[in-house]
């Protein structure tokens, strides 16, 4: 489910209005430190997946990203994940601050 979750992120980046190209053009980036997916019930091959994307806990440098993946032919669950992001400096990749903006755009959600 990892690759969904980092898909439907970075989707999910472009529809609020602050793309992964705009950390990137700040001289910013982000590193996944933690990655955890909970397993609730099966998907077939041509079952259709909506990736439901919810930012949490918005720290100084981090922030968590939650996900529930709801399976639209069954209407269940079937997974549940959230990653954890720390902000870096491209060129010292040390942990940076949230850019402002960004945490503007995710509070006003």
């Amino acid at each position: 489910y990892f690759t969904l979750f980092d898909t439907a992120f970075l989707k999910y980046l472009k529809i609020i209005g602050y793309s992964f190209n705009r950390f990137l053009q700040n001289n910013l980036n982000f590193y996944y430190v933690e990655a955890k997916s909970q397993y609730k019930s099966p998907i077939k091959f041509d079952d259709e997946l909506c990736i439901k994307v919810f930012t949490d806990n918005l720290g100084k440098t981090s922030f968590t990203i939650k996900f529930a993946a709801m399976n639209k032919t069954s209407n269940k669950i079937a997974a549940l994940g959230h990653i954890v992001a720390v902000v870096v400096d491209q060129k010292t990749e040390k942990p940076s601050p949230l850019p402002d903006e960004f945490i503007k755009v995710l509070n006003s959600l």
